[in-house]
């Protein structure tokens, strides 16, 4: 069943798991509880709690491999004894207690942490290479800006991922199509600062992989933003509210292919002089 967002409802277990499960996990693994704050969306686990799974196991039967993989270090974080130098004796007791507190973070939170650690390191270390090392050109607000709309585009794709009920659905969904206009915003004047330098100085066009690859993922971006905002807003384009909904789960999937382009075209700025 679809919710009237156009985001559908958590599925019984059947063919349709497939459109609500999470990327790491099983579907409900990764689910906004009733009484919480949809903010706790953005570092949701999509991995089981101990009180239902006990601290984990390398077991097949239990966890799909993502899941397993996860589990198994958490066992080991719990079980493994170090070997410690008698002159470190008390730096090694504290050890246990880390170990139980890490497993707990990851358990209380989840994987949200990883992407949100990955999205702060990279705006951090933009932003820091930019303004530690002035002189600040026009240049300058293409990494600023892409940087910032990237993090915002992330935040986009975690609120509205563990939503179940048509309530939260329908937070979801306008928080998600906010974040994706303030990220397309951002883009547009990331993309905006380079080409105005590039026409004030008469500078060549598409000397590097990382141009092309910025075209296309601009147009992606643009038209990704399209069919969400029309497919909930006027989908009477695709023939009506029901064709709309079925197309949530392919816009979906499109939109974790145009978040890894845009950590391909990050990668190759890193190679463009």
């Amino acid at each position: 069943m679809a919710s009237a967002t156009g985001i559908p409802q958590q599925p019984p277990a059947g063919r349709g798991d497939e459109e609500s499960e999470p990327l790491l996990g099983r579907p409900g693994d990764a689910s906004q509880k009733p009484a919480a704050s949809i903010a706790k969306n953005l570092i949701l686990a999509p991995f089981p709690s101990p009180s239902t799974k006990g601290r984990g196991s390398a077991s097949a039967t239990e966890h799909q491999s993502g899941v397993r993989a996860y589990s198994y270090g958490i066992s080991s974080l719990h079980e493994a004894t170090p070997t410690c130098p008698s002159r470190h004796l008390q730096q090694c007791n504290r050890l246990p207690s880390a170990r139980n507190t890490m497993a707990k973070l990851m358990y209380s939170s989840g994987t949200g942490v990883v992407a949100e650690a990955g999205g702060l390191l990279l705006v951090a270390s933009v932003w820091a290479a930019v303004f530690l090392h002035p002189p600040y050109i026009l240049f300058s607000v293409h990494p600023l800006a892409q940087s910032f709309g990237l993090l915002v585009l992330i935040q986009s794709i975690l609120i509205v991922q563990p939503t179940v009920t048509a309530e939260q659905k329908k937070v979801g969904q306008k928080l998600h199509a906010g974040l994706n206009f303030l990220a397309l915003a951002s883009f547009i004047v990331g993309v905006g600062s380079i080409e105005y330098k590039k026409i004030r100085s008469n500078g060549a066009h598409f000397k590097s992989p990382h141009a092309y690859i910025g075209v296309v993922t601009s147009i992606w971006q643009i038209l990704q933003y399209l069919v969400g905002f029309t497919m909930y807003g006027t989908p009477q384009v695709y023939g009506g509210e029901a064709k709309a909904k079925a197309i949530w789960k392919y816009h979906r999937i499109s939109g974790y292919g145009l978040l890894l382009l845009y950590m391909a075209a990050v990668t190759s700025a890193t190679k463009t002089d």
